[in-house]
């Protein structure tokens, strides 16, 4: 980021914001709970590239990274797309991802929530990256639950966050957990740490309510987090420079992620 950048950022955090009204977040996951949720219309599913209008989550992984997205959010009247994309069994195709990611970027969101990972081979298009930075998007994605330096063994989409690889980096943001020692790492493609496990509020099957962890987690909260900035008016090309430099300091880790804290 350009010193010119952070200084235009710098000057504009001294000021009051008026509120924004409208905010959108796409959740690419498993989709969302549509009988406790059935306010939210507005999703698609994309299975072997073609596309339905059922969302309904069959896995939980979905409605469980919605409910941290909004009890991380000060105002809970939020607008919602969801494009599903895994299936029951937990798993999905990349390239039904990346046509999840063209259908929020087609929306014009404001924030692309993707807590999930797939090997670095996979691309974005240029025009789709250069769409993301037009529409001012924020993109949030993980680091993996794998202890290993995403710096070079890069994985999909969180690369696109490193400044070193991509041009269009200020508006791509990857998250670890707090046990970053269990989790992803790297000093030029993981900015923070943020809390990595969650208590559920609804059942699944036979397993009754359970536990989320791991830096999916860390994704959703980090989106509730960018989603208050952007309802502050906060501009969008200046939420990571805010983020970094807004962290909780913390020892000894200042090799592995940008910020070297918490968010």
């Amino acid at each position: 980021m350009g010193s010119c950048f952070v200084s235009f950022c710098f000057v504009l955090f001294i000021f009051q914001f008026d509120y924004v009204d409208a905010v959108t977040i796409c959740l690419i996951d498993s989709g969302i709970d549509t009988l406790k949720y059935p306010m939210f219309k507005r999703g698609v599913s994309i299975f072997d590239g073609k596309l339905t209008q059922e969302f309904n989550d069959s896995l939980g992984h979905g409605t469980g990274m919605f409910e941290i997205i909004l009890n991380n959010t000060v105002i809970n009247n939020l607008n919602l797309i969801i494009c599903k994309f895994i299936h029951s069994y937990g798993f999905g195709d990349v390239l039904d991802a990346i046509k999840c990611i063209q259908y929020c970027v087609e929306n014009k969101v404001d924030i692309i929530n993707a807590s999930w990972e797939g090997s670095g081979h996979f691309v974005l298009s240029n025009f789709l990256l250069e769409s993301i930075k037009q529409n001012k998007i924020i993109f949030v994605s993980v680091a993996g639950n794998n202890h290993i330096n995403i710096d070079i063994s890069q994985k999909f989409p969180s690369k696109y966050s490193n400044k070193m690889y991509n041009i269009y980096s200020d508006y791509f943001i990857t998250v670890t957990g707090i046990k970053i020692d269990n989790y992803g790492y790297g000093h030029n493609t993981v900015q923070l740490l943020a809390p990595d496990v969650w208590n559920a509020s609804f059942k699944i099957g036979f397993l009754g309510y359970f536990t989320l962890s791991g830096t999916s987690v860390s994704a959703a909260y980090t989106t509730g987090k960018i989603y208050n900035l952007l309802k502050r008016g906060i501009p969008p090309m200046c939420i990571k420079n805010y983020l970094i430099n807004s962290s909780l300091h913390v020892e000894n880790i200042t090799d592995n992620l940008t910020s070297g804290g918490i968010i």
